[in-house]
């Protein structure tokens, strides 16, 4: 029998992004402040033969603003993790999304 995990990502508002001047090996200090709103996504991982991402969208999400499959965050931590563990990517991966993309939320005063 196949078992699955599903875990709730939730969506949040950056209150503060402080940048810091950069370092020695190049990258900046961050401080950040961030409230969570009641905006979330699912994500249920199982076991598969290989790596599947499906993805589906509240109404109120205009779903072509989706990346391209294979470009996604969740195709590129699932390649990060099993190049960590020196193992091939095999999962099953469905995305329950209720958090706009990147930002992007359809108004309802916009044609």
């Amino acid at each position: 029998m196949r078992t699955g995990l599903t875990v709730r990502a939730a969506a949040k508002i950056n209150l503060l992004l402080g940048v810091g001047a950069p370092r020695a090996d190049g990258f900046h200090t961050l401080v950040t402040v961030y409230q969570a709103v009641s905006l979330y996504d699912d994500l249920t991982v199982s076991a598969a033969d290989d790596l599947t991402v499906e993805t589906t969208v509240a109404s109120y999400i205009d779903g072509s603003h989706l990346p391209e499959p294979g470009h996604n965050i969740v195709d590129r931590a699932a390649a990060a993790l099993a190049a960590h563990h020196g193992r091939s990517v095999t999962a099953r991966v469905a995305v329950d999304k209720s958090i706009p993309i990147a930002g992007v939320a359809e108004r309802a005063d916009e044609p």
